[in-house]
């Protein structure tokens, strides 16, 4: 049970209506986007997106090429060593206790994986990784949940999207039953509801949605599209929505991490050069 109260904390009670208005001053608030790293030779149509891993960053290909960055100086530094077992190609990856694990658009996992875990393949088109290095697949009927040290993945249908926390949690967006209004939610690893986290208005739509990655002090990320074009909102876990931001369409599934400093990376396509910026906004919110 401490596993699962502990877990509670990380609970957002966002009400998006009142949220909103509070968002919208933010909304003008000035962004300084800095230049982190130039991405050479990588087309946009083959990136698939951008991770940390301690004081680096790492941008992989759907050949499954990474090309990793000192965040601190830009410097390109030496990257992980490639996978086997890659073909056809990358559709999806993650970072997983310090090495890259990875989702082929065959199916199969390969990479930073348990012994013990299958590797498909599986009907999913996307990878999330959890801090405690469990892994959950999506897009197929269900999503697959790994726990560490398992034998087998747990089937939880009708899941997506998500994104795995620590100690068998998951956040999930969900619709409800009876008012038809779209909902966070907190779930368990079978994909029991252990709390409703927020109900969203009649007029909100998950056009685009995506969740994540968490924040550095356990944040929500959540990026939609509406109002002719892309937001990125950010809720604290006391539920206060710190901002809310027009942003670039994305260039890849994953063109969004958190730095080590705390900032928002955010992969981006300026002037046709594919670059990581770092966004440092300035009013930043205490």
């Amino acid at each position: 049970m401490k596993r699962r109260e502990g877990a509670l904390v990380f609970v957002v009670l966002w009400v998006l209506g009142s949220a909103l208005d509070a968002a919208r001053a933010q909304s003008a608030q000035t962004i300084d986007k800095q230049l982190v790293a130039n991405i050479p030779a990588v087309a946009p149509a083959s990136l698939i997106g951008v991770q940390v891993a301690g004081s680096q960053a790492w941008v992989a290909a759907a050949n499954g090429t990474i090309l990793a960055f000192d965040l601190g100086s830009g410097a390109p530094v030496s990257p992980p060593a490639i996978a086997s077992g890659l073909e056809p190609g990358v559709l999806d990856f993650g970072v997983r206790q310090g090495a890259p694990v990875f989702l082929t658009s065959a199916g199969t996992l390969a990479g930073q994986l348990d012994r013990s875990w299958p590797v498909g393949p599986f009907e999913a088109c996307a990878l999330e990784v959890a801090e405690d290095g469990a892994l959950l697949l999506l897009g197929g009927s269900s999503a697959l949940y790994f726990q560490p040290g398992a034998t087998f993945p747990t089937k939880i249908p009708d899941l997506y999207p998500a994104i795995p926390l620590a100690d068998g949690f998951l956040w999930a967006i969900t619709r409800h039953p009876t008012f038809r209004t779209w909902q966070a939610e907190l779930l368990d690893d079978l994909g029991n509801r252990m709390k409703r986290v927020c109900r969203f208005s009649n007029q909100f739509q998950p056009e685009g949605l995506r969740l994540g990655p968490p924040g550095p002090e356990g944040e929500l990320l959540v990026s939609t599209f509406g109002e002719g074009g892309r937001w990125l909102s950010l809720v604290a876990p006391n539920g206060r929505m710190l901002w809310r931001l027009p942003a670039p369409d994305p260039i890849c599934r994953r063109d969004l991490a958190w730095g080590p400093d705390g900032r928002l990376l955010v992969l981006e396509l300026v002037d046709g050069q594919v670059c990581l910026r770092r966004w440092v906004f300035g009013n930043p919110e205490g």
